[in-house]
C-alpha cells in the first residue's frame, strides 16, 4: 500500500506543475484566442461568401425580366446606371477629388452596382433641382466661386471682415456715385445695391485699380448740387426738348441779340443759350409789348406832318418833331403820338420814357392815356389823364397839379438820364409815376381823376410832342404782374 502510495505521487505532482503552468498562461492564451476570433472575422469578411449568393440571385431576376419582344430592355440599357450617378456626383469639378481618388471609388461602384439594382434612382434629385455643371465652367471661373463662397462665410462668421469691405475705398467710391443725387435711385434700391456689392467684393477686386470716378472735381460739384438746383437743371433740360420743336418760341433766342449781352462773345453766348436756355425756365414776370406797338401820327396840328419816329440802335423808339421841310401853320404846335394799342383793363402795363433836349435849356414834355377816338381832334392832355415835366438845367422835373399824390418820396426832380417809369392798371385804378430803376419817387394822379380810368374808353397811350429841339425816347412798354414799389 505504500509502494502504491509512494508510486502515485509523481503523477500528482505533474497535475499540479500542469495546473500551475496553465493559471500562469491562462492571460496569454486567452489574447491567442482572441486574435484567432478577430482573424476569423476579419477574413470573413474580406471574402464575403454571400457576394456571390447576391450576384446570383441578381442575375437570374434580371434573365427573369428579359422579353425578347419588348423594347423596355433596350430603353433600360441606355439608362445611366445609379453607379454612374453616384460616380457623377462625386466627380463633381467643385468636390477637388483626385484622379487617383476617384478612379478607385469608379472600379468599386462597378463592383457594387448589383447592389444598387433595385434603388429607385427617379427621386435622386429634389423635384425642379439639377447638379450644378461645373465641369463646364474654366478653372479661373472655379477660382473665383472658391473665393465668393468663402468671403460669403467670412461675412457671415466674422463682423471685422465685414468693416473691412464695407470701408475699403472701392466700396466707398461706388456708395458716393449710388447715393448721387443726379441718379434718383430710393434708399431701398441703394441700400440693395450696396449689399450686393459687398458680396460679390472678390468679382470686383480686379477692377480696383481702376479709378470709380474719372473726374473727382466734376463729380464734387454735381453731387454738392442741392434740390432747387436739381429741380430747375430738370426744367432746363426738359424746356431744352420743347424748343428743339419750336426753336422760334425761345425766349433765350430772342434775347441773344439783346444789346446788353454784346459785351459777351457771340459765339460763346449762342452757344451757351442754345446748350442751356435758362431765360426759358424763369417764369415771365413782364411781358415786352414795345415791338408789338405801332405809333400813329395824330393828323392834329399836323402831326402827321411834322412828327418823325426812328428806331435806334438800342431797339428803341425816338420820337420827335422835324420841320425842316414843314411849310404850314402849326410850327410850334402840340400834337399828339399813340400807341396803336388799346389798353386792356385788366392788365398792368409799364411805359418807360426818356427825355432829350437839344440846344435849349427849358421845355415841357407831356405824356398820358387819351381815348383813341380824341386822337385827331384835340390835344392829348384834355382827357385829364396827362402828367407834365420840365426839363431844365439838365434836371427832370414834375410840374402837374393832377399828379400830387406822393406814396413815396416827395418833390420828384431827377437827372435828365433817368427814365419816367408810367405805371397803369385801369381796373385797379392806378396811374402812377416813378423814377426808373431807383423807385425813389412814386406818385399817384390824384383821387379827382383816378374814376375816369374806368369810365373812358379805348384808352391809349400817348405822347405830346411840340418842338423840333425834343425828343421822346421810349425805352420799354411792358405788362408785369406787379408793380415794384
Amino acid at each position: 500500500m505504500k509502494e502504491q502510495q509512494l508510486g502515485d505521487e509523481p503523477i500528482q505532482l505533474k497535475i499540479r506543475n500542469f495546473i500551475a503552468e496553465v493559471e500562469l498562461k491562462k492571460d496569454e492564451n486567452t489574447q491567442q484566442l482572441q486574435n484567432l476570433l478577430d482573424s476569423y472575422f476579419q477574413q470573413q469578411n474580406l471574402i464575403n461568401y454571400e457576394f456571390p449568393d447576391i450576384i446570383k440571385e441578381q442575375i437570374l431576376s434580371f434573365v427573369d425580366k428579359i422579353n425578347f419582344f419588348n423594347e423596355d430592355i433596350l430603353n433600360k440599357s441606355n439608362k445611366i446606371s445609379f453607379s454612374q450617378q453616384i460616380y457623377n456626383l462625386i466627380s463633381n469639378k467643385s468636390n477637388y477629388c483626385t484622379n487617383q481618388f476617384l478612379n478607385q471609388i469608379q472600379k468599386q461602384l462597378e463592383k457594387l452596382n448589383p447592389f444598387f439594382e433595385n434603388i429607385d434612382t427617379q427621386n435622386i434629385f429634389i423635384q425642379g433641382k439639377q447638379p450644378i455643371q461645373f465641369q463646364q465652367l474654366s478653372d479661373q471661373k472655379m477660382n473665383e466661386i472658391s473665393l465668393h463662397v468663402k468671403h460669403l462665410i467670412q461675412l457671415k462668421q466674422n463682423q471685422n471682415y465685414m468693416k473691412q469691405i464695407e470701408q475699403s475705398q472701392f466700396i466707398q467710391d461706388l456708395q458716393k456715385v449710388i447715393k448721387n443725387k443726379l441718379n434718383f435711385m430710393s434708399t431701398i434700391s441703394q441700400k440693395t445695391l450696396t449689399e450686393h456689392l459687398i458680396k460679390t467684393y472678390p468679382y470686383l477686386k480686379h477692377d480696383q485699380k481702376a479709378l470709380v470716378i474719372e473726374n473727382q472735381e466734376k463729380f464734387e460739384c454735381f453731387n454738392k448740387m442741392d434740390e432747387q438746383m436739381i429741380d430747375d437743371l430738370y426744367l432746363l433740360l426738359q424746356k431744352k426738348q420743347l424748343i428743339i420743336n419750336n426753336p422760334n418760341e425761345s425766349q433765350s433766342k430772342k434775347l441773344k441779340n439783346y444789346y446788353k449781352f454784346q459785351k459777351f462773345k457771340k459765339n460763346d453766348l449762342d452757344r451757351v443759350l442754345d446748350q442751356f436756355p435758362i431765360f426759358d425756365i424763369i417764369p415771365i414776370s413782364k411781358i415786352n409789348i414795345k415791338d408789338k406797338l405801332e405809333l400813329t401820327k395824330s393828323s392834329f396840328n399836323d402831326g402827321d406832318k411834322r412828327i418823325q419816329i426812328i428806331k435806334n440802335d438800342q431797339n428803341e423808339y425816338e420820337i420827335g418833331i422835324n420841320e425842316e421841310e414843314y411849310q404850314g401853320q402849326k410850327s410850334k404846335s402840340f400834337t399828339n403820338c399813340m400807341s396803336n394799342m388799346i389798353l386792356q383793363k385788366d392788365k398792368k402795363y409799364i411805359f418807360r420814357i426818356k427825355f432829350n433836349l437839344i440846344n435849349q435849356n427849358s421845355a415841357l414834355f407831356q405824356l398820358g392815356l387819351m381815348q383813341q377816338s380824341n386822337l385827331n381832334k384835340q390835344e392829348g392832355y384834355r382827357d385829364q389823364l396827362f402828367a407834365n415835366f420840365k426839363y431844365e438845367n439838365a434836371k427832370i422835373k414834375l410840374n402837374c397839379s393832377r399828379f400830387n399824390n406822393y406814396l413815396k418820396g416827395s418833390d420828384l426832380e431827377v437827372p435828365v438820364e433817368t427814365l419816367i417809369e408810367f405805371r397803369v392798371w385801369l381796373n385797379g385804378q392806378i396811374l402812377q409815376i416813378a423814377d426808373f430803376p431807383n423807385n425813389a419817387h412814386i406818385i399817384s394822379i390824384n383821387s379827382l381823376n383816378l374814376d375816369r380810368l374806368k369810365t373812358l374808353e379805348n384808352l391809349c397811350f400817348v405822347l405830346q410832342p411840340t418842338l423840333p429841339q425834343q425828343k421822346y425816347i421810349l425805352s420799354d412798354a411792358l405788362i408785369v404782374d406787379e408793380f415794384n414799389y
